[in-house]
């Protein structure tokens, strides 16, 4: 017999306010390790983190805490509900949201943000890539990436959604 797999790209539990709240309070029991696995990932002070599918913010808010005012985290996610309270609830906190904190949504469009960070992500890994095979150089073309995609994802009336399970840290230089 044949089996048919449907992918949604809806996260199953929805943004709902109640689940929103429920996030919240799965912080309150998982908190202490999510910041011991983000300590032992490497976070310090300086650093700059994304994350993404930030939901209520919660692990974006521990990682501005050990990023520290001269480091810088951004949380993603693709809920308008979501952003707003993540975004809600860093004022409340005091996380200063230009330096610290910043929600944005991905959008389809030119001028999205997820070109460029398609891009940098993709710079970011083309050693592992052309160490592994999966392409060269050539092949990837990352100085023209952004543009290219943005080209195709307009013409087609395209949106771009990341991966849910992507994080990426780096040293301040």
């Amino acid at each position: 017999m044949e089996s048919i797999q449907t992918l949604s790209n809806q996260y199953a539990l929805g943004h709902s306010q109640p689940e929103l709240e429920r996030l919240v309070h799965q912080e309150r029991f998982l908190g202490e390790l999510t910041e011991i696995m983000l300590l032992k990932a490497g976070l310090v002070p300086g650093m700059r983190v994304l994350d993404v599918g930030c939901g209520a913010g919660d692990v974006s808010f521990l990682a501005a805490k050990l990023v520290g005012p001269e480091g810088a985290v951004i949380g993603v996610d693709r809920a308008p509900e979501a952003i707003a309270f993540a975004h809600q609830r860093a004022q409340s906190a005091g996380l200063p949201g230009a330096q610290t904190m910043a929600m944005l949504r991905y959008e389809n469009g030119p001028d999205s943000a997820i070109y460029a960070w398609i891009e940098q992500l993709t710079r970011t890994l083309l050693p592992l890539m052309q160490q592994t095979g999966v392409a060269t150089a050539e092949e990837v073309q990352v100085d023209t990436l952004a543009g290219r995609m943005r080209q195709e994802a307009v013409e087609k009336g395209c949106t771009l959604i990341t991966p849910p399970l992507v994080a990426a840290w780096a040293r301040k230089e």
